[in-house]
């Protein structure tokens, strides 16, 4: 009955709770798989896309009258481009993909996301002289932003919201464990300790291991290819030289996580943003 939060999971004692936030972490690679389940006999197809961007230049590059207008234009920008990177590169021609809304935890702050700048910026990037959405993309007429509380004890049980709410909760489950994979996990670790046990590492490393054994997958190269994984995936890092942003795609090598520092192979993604005005 209680909120899965990664950032909240703690203690020295193992419990019943985190064997089933553990096992949900597992539940949420598997939904991942687009062949070979284990736990669905239709294989969910999910996808998951995480972007790491710099919060320290947050500024008018993107416009805004103020320090808050400014970091929300910024994270809305970034979450446009993290949209069409997902729906160009997990997807491909073979694919019918139609987006028909998206479900945000909680508000953002002094305002609402803005539909315009987030989705119908897309819609018409083509005169925008940015490369236009591809063919199998399709975005529905009345697609909408919700912002939705992600404590799903403040929703009637059955309802669209509550489904929401813990959707919104998986979500904040598989980005913890993404980060605890490639930038502070110590000992990830298979083992999950019977309840009652009292634990010399950090749970986060054992909650985080499904995760971490799916992104290793990496290390495969070319065989990633015959992935139950394959695309069903993707970790980006957004950095700037020279005032120009530099995205780059986690490629399929070596993945060297360290205490305070994240080293990985990259490979280009390229998605383009805005200029100053836009």
């Amino acid at each position: 009955d209680k909120k899965l939060h990664f950032s909240e999971i703690s203690g020295r004692r193992w419990g019943r709770f985190d064997s089933g936030v553990r096992e949900m972490a597992a539940v949420g690679v598997e939904a991942l798989r687009r062949k070979g389940s284990q736990l669905f006999p239709t294989p969910r197809c999910g996808k998951l896309g995480v972007i790491f961007y710099p919060s320290a230049l947050r500024s008018s590059m993107f416009g805004g009258d103020d320090r808050k207008e400014k970091q929300l234009r910024y994270d809305e920008t970034m979450l446009r481009t993290l949209l069409k990177g997902l729906l160009h590169y997990l997807y491909d021609d073979s694919d019918r993909v139609r987006m028909v809304q998206i479900v945000t935890d909680g508000e953002p702050g002094h305002r609402l996301l803005d539909s315009d700048r987030v989705v119908e910026r897309l819609r018409w990037d083509e005169l925008y002289a940015r490369t236009p959405l591809r063919d199998h993309v399709e975005l529905d007429s009345q697609i909408e932003i919700r912002h939705t509380v992600s404590d799903h004890k403040a929703h009637e049980p059955g309802s669209e919201g509550f489904a929401q709410a813990n959707l919104l909760q998986l979500a904040d489950l598989l980005l913890g464990s993404v980060i605890r994979s490639c930038f502070t996990g110590n000992d990830l670790n298979r083992h999950v300790p019977p309840p009652g046990t009292q634990i010399s590492g950090n749970k986060k490393d054992i909650v985080a291991y499904p995760v971490s054994e799916m992104v290793q997958k990496l290390k495969r190269g070319r065989g990633m290819t015959h992935s139950g994984h394959y695309r069903a995936f993707t970790i980006s890092l957004l950095t700037f030289s020279g005032g120009r942003p530099e995205f780059k795609r986690l490629d399929a090598k070596d993945v060297v996580a360290t205490e305070d520092s994240l080293t990985l192979p990259f490979g280009d993604l390229s998605i383009e943003l805005p200029n100053a005005e836009g």
